[in-house]
């Protein structure tokens, strides 16, 4: 496994962390035995890098890292979000969730409606009472007494320049409760106006070939500040595979399968070793509940550098 720092803040971690939106999902049909399973296998594979967030599996992806890793905790490095909420009546149906979840994982039709309403399940709240609280709880799920890096999830940009949440982090920082703080985002003015603040130390953004030209600006501030840069989504959700996309994107999909071919890599790895290869990534971050996937994603971050120039013609397809 390749270890790197992460910008300024001293703290190495595994090239490739492992997002663990899925682990402990209402509907991902995994169960906590199997996740469990993949969290040990990904810490034996070398990677130390944990990507969460409270809102994951409403609370459970967290419970299942501090579970793992209760008596490892020097050894890995956990990032986690606040900013989402449950709505309403949500949080009762979560909390029969553990009877539910085996039916739905014999109805792949009931839990396809389960992620389709997810979103709106889900509301926002960046009040700083709320995200105090929030890292109390976020706290006991890992068993641990700090976090490394806590992120913004996803505000709206202005949330991202507020000064008012951005002292909060720094205070919990002084606290100890947390080491650096930053954002998640999908909009790069969000994280241009985040970077104002010199406590920043870490932004988490998509970096695929599909997304790149939208973060080319991000990537160039947070590498001029020395920011770590955890990417995400390096699959694009299937988009830079070409999974249900327009005729070019297929087209490019087929231009990636070709060169994967030709150097006995897969498309998923090439994917992987791109946003690994972008200037200022410190961390690239695939989400899998399949061990094989991990395996093969573990293989993409061991392989030479890709060749210059190929995904040139891919990005123009």
């Amino acid at each position: 496994m390749i270890y790197r720092q992460i910008g300024t803040t001293g703290i190495s971690a595994s090239a490739l962390g492992l997002g663990c939106s899925r682990l402990g999902s209402f509907a991902s049909g995994v169960s906590g035995t199997a996740a469990l399973r993949l969290l040990d296998e990904a810490f034996d594979l070398g990677i130390n890098f944990y990507d969460t967030a409270d809102s994951y599996g409403q609370g459970e992806s967290e419970t299942l890292i501090g579970k793992v890793f209760r008596r490892k905790r020097d050894r890995i490095v956990i990032t986690t979000k606040v900013g989402y909420r449950l709505r309403g009546m949500i949080p009762l149906l979560f909390a029969v969730k553990p009877l539910l979840r085996p039916l739905l994982r014999h109805l792949r039709a009931a839990r396809a409606v389960t992620l389709g309403a997810r979103p709106s399940a889900m509301g926002i709240d960046f009040e700083p009472g709320y995200i105090r609280r929030a890292i109390e709880k976020s706290l006991r799920r890992l068993r641990t007494e700090y976090i490394d890096f806590y992120l913004l999830h996803n505000p709206p940009l202005d949330v991202a320049r507020d000064r008012t949440v951005l002292e909060l982090l720094a205070s919990l920082q002084r606290s100890g409760k947390i080491r650096h703080y930053g954002l998640s985002c999908t909009s790069a003015e969000a994280g241009l106006a985040a970077l104002e603040d010199g406590g920043v130390r870490a932004i988490e953004f998509p970096l695929s070939p599909v997304s790149v030209s939208n973060h080319e600006a991000l990537l160039a501030a947070t590498a001029r500040r020395s920011v770590g840069v955890f990417a995400n989504q390096p699959f694009a959700a299937g988009a830079a595979l070409g999974l249900g996309g327009t005729t070019g994107g297929r087209h490019g999909a087929a231009m990636l399968a070709a060169a994967a071919r030709d150097l006995g890599s897969s498309p998923a790895q090439l994917l992987l070793q791109f946003a690994l290869h972008c200037k200022g990534v410190s961390i690239v971050l695939a989400g899998t509940t399949n061990p094989a996937h991990l395996q093969e994603n573990v293989r993409a971050v061991t392989e030479r550098p890709l060749p210059p120039g190929l995904f040139d013609s891919i990005l123009t397809a």
